[in-house]
């Protein structure tokens, strides 16, 4: 499967932060500029498919040949089915693609120990952690990692209904 890189507009930045969990480089449409001529030029430019809910600007994104995705739902389970349906998307974490659900960079996984500013309790917990080297966000396979397990067996469950 070749790479998938996406452009999410406004209404879709939950969806843009799962993609990126799942490894899949999605943009936010704010680093274009904020209208949506912007955002087509940026997509079109990046060769990236545009994410929406909007009609008229999958509309416009048709008629300028950029690859676009009507999703009919914003539900983080119906809209992550839908693009695995339609896109093979992996309905999996991969701890060694996942992408900073904040801002799109590549995680990169270090030992507890030698990263400052996290809880001690982490660090006696968990002998790695996953660093974002972009904004500096640190993240570790806890409980919330745990139930974004969960929500994903609910999609791909929705996938096979579909």
């Amino acid at each position: 499967m070749r790479k998938l890189k996406f452009l999410v507009d406004a209404m879709l930045g939950h969806i843009a932060r799962w993609l990126r969990v799942l490894g899949i480089d999605a943009m936010d449409y704010r680093q274009c500029g904020l209208d949506d001529e912007a955002l087509l030029k940026c997509a079109k430019r990046s060769g990236r498919i545009v994410l929406t809910r909007d009609s008229d600007l999958y509309a416009r994104a048709r008629k300028l040949g950029v690859r676009a995705i009507l999703l009919s739902t914003d539900d983080i389970v119906g809209a992550l089915a839908e693009l695995s349906k339609e896109l093979g998307i992996p309905l999996e974490i991969d701890l060694s693609k996942t992408r900073c659900p904040m801002c799109n960079t590549p995680l990169k996984r270090k030992r507890s120990s030698e990263v400052r500013g996290i809880p001690d309790g982490v660090k006696r917990r968990f002998q790695f952690v996953y660093v974002c080297e972009g904004c500096g966000k640190v993240y570790w396979t806890g409980s919330h990692y745990d139930r974004m397990k969960e929500t994903l067996e609910r999609v791909r469950k929705r996938a096979r209904q579909l």
